[in-house]
């Protein structure tokens, strides 16, 4: 889904652009583009793409490092932030690098430990207890490689301000989650039920 605050908004649409290299027999990606731009992000401005991981798929989570990788392209070189978060609002952001605009690069980010076990309580059935977000720009900051407490820090300060002028584009695609420290690309074992599927995308456009 799209989430965001400010006065920004976007298009979202699936395209046919996908990484040479892809090995998916599923050869499409998400497009997002910049329809209404916000050039000066402040106060609790952000925008990010999310996907809500379902209560039973976190359980194997907790206090398991687990890892996410994908491919994305921007037509904004610079540096982004792919984040997670718990039940209690935690969020853990890892900074990314797209040097190159308009190139498609495989991204892997592990999670250590995995999902803090607060914030869950008994309720590990169908609610959405996580998400995974990819964040496009983001007032509030919070520290690269670690757990944040501030509410809605879910880039840091060198999040690229992708919002900044219309017809900005951003594509992801191939994304999968993974128990462990690898993935396919490094030879890891796929925990299979919590594969990322195109289908369950779905944006927000407000």
């Amino acid at each position: 889904s799209w989430n965001f605050s400010g006065i920004g908004r976007i298009t979202s649409s699936q395209s046919s652009s996908y990484p040479s290299a892809f090995t998916f027999s599923l050869r499409k990606s998400l497009l997002v583009t910049v329809s209404t731009a916000d050039g000066t992000i402040s106060g609790t401005d952000r925008y990010q793409i999310n996907y809500a991981i379902e209560g039973y798929d976190t359980q194997p989570l907790i206090n398991n490092t687990f890892t996410v990788s994908f491919y994305a392209i921007s037509s904004v070189a610079g540096t982004y932030c792919f984040c997670v978060t718990n039940a209690a609002g935690n969020n853990y952001v890892s900074e990314y690098s797209l040097p190159l605009a308009n190139t498609w690069y495989y991204i892997s980010i592990t999670i250590p430990n995995g999902l803090l076990n607060s914030g869950f309580g008994t309720n590990i059935t169908t609610s959405f207890n996580a998400y995974l977000v990819w964040t496009l720009a983001s007032a509030t900051v919070g520290l690269n490689n670690a757990w944040n407490t501030t509410a809605n820090a879910y880039a840091t300060a060198n999040q690229v301000n992708w919002m900044s002028t219309a017809g900005n584009t951003f594509r992801i695609t191939g994304v999968q989650l993974f128990q462990g420290q690898s993935t396919p690309e490094s030879g890891g074992q796929e925990f299979e039920s919590l594969r990322v599927r195109y289908r369950d995308w779905e944006t927000d456009r407000k």
